[in-house]
């Protein structure tokens, strides 16, 4: 078994190490890029270089990719191809052509990439959250139009003044802040539904960031008129994307990218998220009007941050009291209303997730089922509230005598389960003879155990458990009886 094993973990390791590898050499090549003179004919060839094989790693990733997550992680790589090309374009107009190289054929390359990532995130999207409710599409549009704030303020405007460019040249120039807010919108509604992020869905995401982020300072100093004081980072930031995309295909969680995702409530840091985008308008409203004196702008955009800064408290007090709430409630739904014991559905529950471990680490599994003798009679001479009271106090008493993770569930009426994960039939039987002693107020109880068989379903051994139940009562009750295979099952 340990020689089968063995290739397995061996080539797991291989793998990893050369994850490990490829990502260390990735980052000596971002580093490389940063310090080389920009436009040297190394900083060139390291940008190229490792383009390319970052373009080959994505291919063979997808190619061995299983089928159902291969449609996504395609649209990504034609994403990285046309973003690659357009810089390799773009580096011919610059250092052979010595043109400008804008608007040139770069920029069809570059903005049919964005068309390519848009599609492959919105598949994303769709397969992993497929009709969520209005309240996630609404988180979206309030992070979108604070999103589109900022670019609007920092790109769009200055483009807009600048009446030196003909039409068609700032129609191009707009196209790509525009479009990296739809790939924006498209990132937050993928990201707002998800309440857990795996390393692959974490490596694209960055990817996705560190291109908008480049792309939005690019922009930025183009609109100012500055694009030859691009500072080497923002290319560097560019390459990054273009790297992390074959670490996301490559990393854990890459096949699977595409599984839906259970539904989350607003997590905090939604919240959090919902708080900065509505601060974003008036902020930016504020340093816009800050530098006039007297002016009332700036009281309103001071008032404006108070009061919603005021309303997010409120929200994140009223989320916390909802959250222990719906705890309490959850707590209270697995409970037994009278005992305080785990009840019957959490009892199912409990069996399968149990049966399952134990059959998994080869332990055994033994299931008990306890019956108050002639409890209908104590009830009736006694009164329904000394019967609940005769309830409760066997539910202590039996649980003070169990140590986890034994557990004890109110089955039904006067009936209760044990589950003694570990314990075969002899270590059972001492337990509950335990329980059996403990009954308080001269009660008595029938036991019937079973433990689990090799390939037997938990319900069958729960079943069989009942069987002992029944020859634990028609022995006289007040004794403990295990079933066993030579056990003839008794009728009631």
């Amino acid at each position: 078994m340990d020689v089968a094993v063995a290739p397995g973990r061996a080539g797991r390791v291989v793998r990893q190490r050369g994850w490990a590898l490829g990502v260390w050499l990735a980052g000596v090549s971002c580093l490389l890029a940063l310090v080389l003179p920009v436009g040297s004919p190394a900083s060139v060839m390291v940008f190229r270089l490792s383009s390319l094989v970052a373009v080959l790693v994505f291919l063979w990733a997808v190619i061995r990719m299983p089928p159902g997550a291969r449609g996504v992680w395609w649209g990504l790589w034609v994403f990285q191809v046309l973003t690659v090309a357009g810089d390799v374009v773009y580096d011919i107009y610059v250092y052979h052509l010595q043109q400008d190289p804008f608007p040139s054929m770069a920029d069809v390359l570059y903005l049919a990439s964005y068309l390519a990532v848009i599609a492959a995130l919105a598949l994303l999207v769709h397969r992993r959250q497929s009709g969520r409710g209005r309240e996630t599409w609404i988180d979206t549009a309030v992070m979108t139009v604070a999103a589109a704030c900022v670019v609007a303020t920092v790109v769009v405007m200055p483009m807009l003044t600048d009446s030196s460019e003909s039409g068609a040249t700032i129609l191009i120039a707009l196209a790509y802040p525009m479009l990296d807010i739809v790939v924006l919108s498209v990132l937050i509604r993928l990201l707002v539904g998800v309440e857990k992020l795996n390393p692959a869905l974490v490596l694209l995401t960055v990817a996705i960031a560190c291109t908008l982020t480049a792309d939005l300072v690019f922009n930025s100093l183009a609109a100012q008129g500055v694009v030859d004081e691009t500072p080497a980072w923002v290319d560097v930031l560019f390459l990054a994307a273009v790297l992390l995309l074959s670490a996301a295909v490559t990393a854990r969680g890459a096949s699977t990218i595409t599984q839906p995702a259970a539904a989350t409530h607003r997590t905090k840091a939604r919240l959090v998220g919902l708080a900065v985008a509505a601060l974003t308008a008036p902020t930016l409203l504020a340093f816009a009007v800050w530098s006039e004196v007297g002016s009332t702008a700036r009281l309103l955009a001071v008032a404006s941050i108070a009061v919603i800064l005021l309303i997010l408290w409120g929200a994140l007090i009223l989320m916390s009291m909802v959250e222990q709430q719906s705890a309490l409630l959850a707590d209270l739904a697995r409970r037994d209303g009278l005992t305080g014991l785990p009840n019957r559905r959490t009892w199912d529950f409990e069996l399968g997730r149990v049966a399952a471990q134990t059959s998994a680490q080869g332990a055994p599994l033994t299931v008990a089922i306890l019956d108050l003798d002639h409890f209908k009679e104590y009830n009736d001479h006694h009164g329904h509230p000394a019967g609940d009271a005769m309830l409760i106090d066997c539910a202590r008493a039996w649980h003070s005598h169990l140590n986890p993770p034994a557990m004890l569930a109110r089955y039904g009426g006067e009936e209760f389960a044990v589950l003694l994960p570990g314990a075969d039939l002899d270590d059972a039987r001492v337990v509950l003879e335990l329980l059996r002693t403990a009954t308080p107020s001269d009660q008595t109880v029938s036991i019937g155990y079973a433990l689990q068989e090799p390939e037997e379903s938990i319900s069958d051994t729960v079943d069989r458990a009942d069987q002992a139940l029944y020859r634990a009562k028609s022995k006289g009750r007040d004794c403990i009886v295990a079933y066993e295979s030579a056990l003839i099952p008794v009728s009631g």
